[in-house]
């Protein structure tokens, strides 16, 4: 009877692997991932956001870029003088380039996540599939067989298997979906606060619709005075917000997402800990002894109650001596201190009645 369930348990495992790597099973996998079309939708809106953030930068950056490389004439007593106009602007420009490189930085990493989420629902149904295959190969194996040492690398392949299987099916999907709850909780208003003020520090470098890059030089070269002073005034405002945007980027794009992940990809180790590996008294669970039959071998499996080899017998009590034994035995001396004080005094008493 157990062979023949055991048989029954192969062939649906098998047909399921079938299934699997057929790609008929996609549909499933993708309606078992509830949280796939909201990543979806909060990737789209991500990456919108951060190529609209790039442009804005990158118009920034270019506009300072020509009046950094420019001179300025001004007065000195009466004598015309020229200066470089970078050297009052070069730390705006500075400033600028780190946000643009944070902007890029942040746009790769949300392509990285929104990759990420598409291979992972590709492995998704191989790794349900493999896990089918090995579990289909173990089902009907004799015991004699699953005892030997070489037949373990079936067993570490499906527990190779499990272990994706939950990775790419639950804790990636849920680690970004997780991720983007705290971003809208936490850093969404700050970021969009920091990208409004960026845009409104960006307007005065804005290229106009049809603007030739030779037009859009000398409009910056004419209007040099007139924007430096804007970003002198705007200097605190433009380095808040760029703090704010750094900061906002970090957290969306690192510390959320790998945070989240770490922490389920932990608890995905704790439900394979729990379900593969020895309990707390060194006995295989049931499912495992399954799996991985004990072997006379190992004396961690060898015990104990549902092992090979029974458990050692409790050792016997001593017999007790009877009552009546031998009589030349040397007699035991009575331990009690106080035994027979009671006697001696009363011996003593007649002692002294007597003439």
């Amino acid at each position: 009877m157990k062979k023949i369930k055991s048989i029954i348990l192969s062939i649906i495992c098998l047909a399921l692997a079938v299934l699997s790597f057929s790609g008929m099973l996609n549909g499933i996998t993708d309606k078992l991932n509830m949280v796939r079309s909201a990543n979806d939708a909060y990737m789209e809106q991500s990456q919108e956001k951060a190529v609209f953030g790039f442009l804005v930068l990158s118009g920034v950056k270019t506009g300072l870029a020509i009046i950094e490389g420019s001179e300025l004439s001004v007065g000195l007593f009466g004598n015309g003088a020229s200066v470089q106009a970078g050297d009052s602007v070069q730390a705006m420009y500075d400033l600028t380039d780190w946000l643009w490189k944070t902007s890029f930085f942040g746009g790769v990493m949300l392509t990285a996540m929104r990759t990420l989420l598409h291979v992972s629902s590709l492995i998704s149904p191989y790794a349900l599939g493999a896990c089918a295959l090995l579990l289909a190969l173990i089902a009907p194996a004799p015991d004699a067989l699953r005892r030997k040492s070489s037949f373990r690398f079936l067993r570490n392949g499906l527990v190779l298997s499990v272990f994706l299987f939950l990775l790419c099916q639950f804790a990636i999907p849920v680690s970004i979906w997780s991720a983007s709850k705290l971003s809208n909780l936490l850093t969404k208003q700050v970021s969009e606060e920091a990208m409004r003020n960026m845009q409104e520090f960006g307007a005065v470098f804005s290229m106009n619709e049809g603007e030739k890059m030779i037009d859009y030089t000398k409009r910056m070269l004419h209007n040099a005075p007139n924007i430096y002073q804007s970003c002198k005034d705007g200097l605190k405002k433009l380095v808040v917000s760029g703090m704010q945007f750094i900061t906002a980027y970090l957290f969306d794009c690192i510390f959320f997402p790998l945070g989240m992940f770490q922490l389920f990809k932990k608890l995905i180790l704790v439900i394979i800990k729990y379900l593969f590996e020895p309990d707390g008294k060194d006995r295989p669970r049931p499912w495992l002894d399954w799996l991985m039959p004990p072997s006379p071998m190992d004396p961690l499996l060898a015990g104990g109650p549902g092992g090979l080899v029974p458990p050692p017998a409790a050792p016997e009590p001593m017999p007790m001596q009877p009552q009546g034994g031998n009589a030349n035995a040397a007699p035991v001396p009575d331990m009690n201190p106080f035994a027979g004080m009671g006697q001696e005094q009363n011996n003593s008493q007649d002692s002294n009645l007597q003439p």
